[in-house]
């Protein structure tokens, strides 16, 4: 077996692109090593990078390739041959394809006795070194590229302009190009701390194997494998009680080389400001991690530099505390002016002036039609008085932090801010925490609104702007969602799960449409088909299994809440009760089958029954009713709908439905006709598994 390397040395990388180029080019050269049959079933690829290399160790690939010595059939020779013994097209396209002559091909018989054209194919498997070239020029020409650029005279393009290709084969130079680029068997050190001279890229590293790869760049200040960095950050952290933050530790992993932590003080006059501001300030400017003690921040924080040597350490201090303490004043600044010059009424105001959506109104149109859509909702709830006056008014002041100082400095902030200023204009607690939370969840697996009011504004305020796209043009297409329509339709199940929220999604959707001004037509119905198949994911996300979904698919849009509550139920009865499963399906499939095409409406006569179980279950159907009038389906429920389906079960091995009275036939249809009307009023019982 043999091992391989390939580095390709660039110009600084966004850190955001790593992985993704990382994870692209593993797949373009796992599969080009599959295609060239060089991989063998112990073949690994480890991807490992900085923000200046993306470097691959490529472990147990063949030192050559495998021979290919095989027949391959082609077309009929019907087709493929003139009475007159000439090579028809379909038999030299297929001489072409095999990269043989017409003189190399034979006659053989199919699989099923058919004389087709055969060519007889042997090659030898070149050597790795002539092989592996060609596979590495492929991936960097292939790659996905988030940003290309060219350079030079038109090098490229790629992510970044590339400085240099290191590549080896155990412990031999591959030789070959690209972009201009000529591979060597060298790499460069850090640029700052190891010694440069004459290269800017750092000093130069004459690799002499492919095992001496990582060492000997440790030896020049990079730690190359991501995971070591990760350690290396990880430990020096772990001195301080920093706030978690895995999104900037996993930003600034990609930011350096040789990392060193370093603690930066500012004056702890700004520790008044609220908690939020002051760690998304010092994140969003310096990268920087808080510091608390004992659930309180202290005026530190800690910055993962690059480059840091007892002679700069105080310098690059310094330089940091100056650029941090000009940030904190902004910041501070916004926020004096903010709670001391302004107010909601006034930023209201303010809103009518931002642009929602081209042709939709402003930021303020969109507040008075979540108004309405509330209303809505809450009508649908039954909600008292103090929900709905919380809810109105915190839905009337959920946008209007969007034009203060602060959030247009760090809109990351939106809602938070608003939450901080709702208590600074004593609107009061509720409306103040429905505010600040009404952009949760903002990704999956993000905590809910902490209330019932956070998470009514959140629902109105998602379904107007996923109707708005929707009726705008701006749907989902493929892995392109700006708006978040796919995040913000599972965010809306779950809330509705989580708060138990009894709520019509598709009369929602349509109210919010005609809020628009815009009639209930074509875009309405895709956009709830879209919903119907994020409320799938959800389901599937829970457990359920596919037939059970389908089961309540139907239903699911307007009554989503049971629709929940009912796969649930049924999934466990499933796993846990299957021959109770079994009487529930088999009972339902039976009855629907029973009374296919029978659409009578007639009043169900008791006195035409001719037998006792007929009596027994219409009185058993009556109480089955009474006990759950709107025919829901849950873990409460599941014992009578059991019990009324053994009795069922009576039913049909004493009574023939079609009767030869036609009068009595059509009684027995018709109590059938309801019970099947019932029961699939929570879904399709046929698309059950048996």
């Amino acid at each position: 077996m043999a091992d391989a390397l390939l580095e390709i040395g660039c110009e600084e990388i966004p850190a955001r692109f790593v992985d993704p180029c990382l994870a692209d080019l593993v797949r373009l050269l796992t599969n080009g090593l599959a295609e060239h049959r060089l991989s063998t079933p112990t073949t690994t690829i480890q991807s490992v990078a900085t923000y200046r290399r993306l470097g691959f160790v490529i472990r147990d690939i063949l030192p050559k390739q495998t021979d290919i010595d095989d027949e391959m059939q082609g077309p009929p020779m019907t087709i493929a041959k003139s009475n007159d013994g000439e090579w028809l097209p379909p038999a030299i396209g297929f001489a072409k394809k095999c990269g043989v002559d017409l003189d190399a091909l034979t006659q053989g018989v199919s699989p099923k006795g058919q004389a087709i054209v055969c060519a007889k194919r042997f090659q030898t498997g070149a050597d790795s070194a002539q092989v592996l070239p060609i596979v590495f020029k492929a991936a960097i020409q292939q790659m996905k590229l988030p940003i290309a650029m060219t350079w030079g005279r038109g090098q490229g393009p790629f992510i970044r302009p590339i400085q240099w290709i290191c590549s080896l084969l155990d412990t031999s130079p591959l030789a070959w190009d690209v972009f201009g680029i000529e591979a060597l068997n060298r790499t460069f050190g850090h640029r700052f701390l190891s010694e440069s001279e004459p290269h800017a890229l750092g000093k130069e590293v004459v690799l002499d194997s492919v095992n001496d790869y990582m060492d000997a760049l440790r030896d020049v200040s990079v730690i190359v494998d991501r995971d070591e960095r990760k350690v290396a950050i990880s430990t020096q952290l772990s001195a301080f009680n920093t706030i978690n933050d895995d999104a900037l530790f996993n930003e600034v992993l990609h930011l350096v080389e040789y990392p060193t932590v370093l603690e930066i003080p500012f004056p702890e006059s700004f520790l008044t400001l609220p908690r939020d501001v002051l760690v998304e300030c010092l994140k969003k400017h310096q990268k920087a991690f808080l510091v608390e003690s004992n659930g309180e921040l202290k005026n530190t924080c800690l910055v993962v530099a690059d480059s840091v040597t007892s002679a700069n350490k105080a310098t690059i201090i310094r330089g940091n505390q100056r650029v941090m303490l000009a940030r904190l004043n902004d910041v501070q600044f916004f926020w004096d002016e903010d709670v001391t010059t302004a107010a909601f009424d006034l930023w209201n105001e303010r809103l009518t002036r931002v642009v929602f959506q081209d042709g939709l109104g402003s930021i303020a149109d969109k507040v008075t039609r979540m108004v309405s859509l509330g209303a809505v909702v809450l009508d649908a709830m039954g909600a008292p008085s103090d929900l709905r006056k919380t809810v109105q008014r915190a839905i009337v002041c959920s946008k209007a932090d969007l034009v203060s100082q602060m959030v247009m400095e760090l809109p990351t902030l939106q809602g938070t801010m608003g939450g901080f200023y709702a208590r600074k204009f004593n609107e009061g607690d509720d409306v103040a925490m429905a505010i600040a939370d009404h952009y949760a969840p903002r990704f999956d697996g993000d905590a809910f609104p902490r209330t019932v009011a956070g998470a009514i504004v959140s629902i109105v305020d998602r379904l107007d702007t996923m109707v708005a796209c929707y009726e705008n043009n701006a749907i989902p297409t493929g892995s392109r969602d700006p708006w978040g329509i796919r995040r913000s339709m599972m965010a809306i199940i779950r809330m509705v799960d989580h708060f138990q929220l009894q709520l019509n999604l598709t009369q929602l959707i349509e109210q919010a449409t005609l809020g628009l001004n815009r009639t209930v037509g074509d875009n309405t119905a895709q956009c709830v088909a879209f919903f119907k198949k994020r409320f799938e994911t959800v389901l599937i996300g829970m457990g359920i299994s596919n037939d059970v979904i389908q089961w309540v698919l139907p239903n699911g849009m307007q009554w989503t809440l049971h629709a929940i509550d009912a796969a649930r139920s049924m999934q466990a009865i499933k796993e846990t009760n299957p021959t109770g499963y079994s009487l529930l399906v088999e009972s339902m499939g039976r009855v629907a089958k029973i009374i296919d095409g029978f659409n009578d409406a007639i009043p169900i006569d008791s006195n035409s029954f001719e037998h006792d179980i007929e009596h027994i279950l219409n009185d058993n159907f009556k109480a089955l009713k009474e006990k759950n009038p709107r025919g829901v389906f849950n873990d409460s429920s599941i014992p009578n709908a059991l019990d009324f389906c053994t009795s069922l079960t009576v039913y049909f091995e004493d009574v023939l439905v079609n009767a030869d009275n036609n009068d009595v036939a059509r009684n027995r249809k018709s109590l059938l006709k309801e019970i099947r009307d019932y029961f699939y009023g929570v879904g399709d019982w046929l698309q059950l598994v048996k």
